[in-house]
């Protein structure tokens, strides 16, 4: 998953990628998110719909703007 993000976005977006097995920050985060599962992946505070059903996926990433200029 990190790497398709990683692959879609160019250098100057703002990607984190947080560990939520030791970060209790990263946890908060994610509970306020409504993860679930993992991998997840949140796009300009909304957590990505294929992220809450399935596998990650490039085009629905992309439909959320994962990709294009802000």
């Amino acid at each position: 998953a990190v790497q398709l993000v990683k692959g879609l976005t160019c250098e100057s977006c703002d990607v984190q990628v947080l560990d939520m097995r030791s970060d209790k920050a990263a946890q908060a985060r994610a509970k306020q998110y409504g993860v679930k599962r993992v991998p997840a992946i949140v796009v300009n505070g909304r957590l990505a719909d294929c992220c809450q059903t399935g596998a990650v996926d490039a085009a629905a990433l992309r439909a959320l703007g994962v990709g294009s200029p802000a």
